[in-house]
């Protein structure tokens, strides 16, 4: 059996893949249905575009001739700092003199106070989950290179827990090619090993691979 020992490339070379498996499984977490699939939640943030829009002049709004008034095809609202900008195509009277963009459409930021009941709910759920998966794959990151830091090799690694390579690039397994069985493994004095979430670890990992 070729040794492999706990080089800084085969460090770097396990962080790059623990991030292609956390990046693979952001990829799962379903984002919300876009807010134009909604005729409630886009009418709603219309009508509070244009409330921004007149602003304290909101009292004019039903005084000021429609003739006066920029007539809008299009309004790209972004809601923030969680909703991402969406476009609402819907011929909306503006106030007058309102900065259109390219001759079609107007851009409204709105803070997240303004958004419809249950809109922000299904985003603050989403970036939540991805937060929360993010956070996990970073646990997981750390104490992967601990646990590999205080192993005597990546053969050493792989005996106390062989679930580590989900996480090791496949070039470095395939150095590893003989197989022994438990019998017949050499006594090894113990090592002191840093405490791991093994479970988390795993579960994640399988998870990630699943995914491609």
């Amino acid at each position: 059996m070729a040794l492999v020992r706990i080089s800084k490339q085969l460090l770097q070379d396990v962080e790059r893949t623990v991030n292609s498996i956390k990046n693979k499984t952001l990829e799962t977490v379903v984002e919300p249905k876009n807010p134009t699939k909604n005729p409630v939640y886009t009418d709603k943030c219309v009508e509070r575009a244009l409330e921004a829009a007149w602003g304290d002049h909101a009292h004019l709004k039903d005084v000021v001739p429609q003739n006066w008034m920029t007539k809008i095809g299009r309004v790209d609202i972004t809601i923030t700092p969680v909703i991402p900008e969406f476009q609402v195509a819907k011929t909306v009277l503006f106030p007058p003199k309102t900065e259109i963009k390219y001759g079609d459409y107007v851009e409204v930021r709105l803070p997240e106070l303004a958004a419809p009941d249950g809109m922000i709910t299904e985003y603050r759920a989403y970036f939540k989950e991805r937060a929360e998966t993010a956070k996990k794959f970073e646990t997981i990151g750390k104490q992967i290179a601990t646990f590999l830091k205080s192993c005597k090799s990546l053969n050493d690694a792989l005996k106390k827990y062989p679930e580590v390579a989900l996480y090791v690039p496949q070039a470095y397994l395939d150095i590893i090619t003989e197989v022994r069985t438990r019998e017949a493994r050499e006594k090894e004095e113990a090592v002191a090993e840093p405490e791991i979430d093994k479970e988390l670890i795993t579960s994640m990992g399988v998870l990630g691979s699943l995914q491609g």
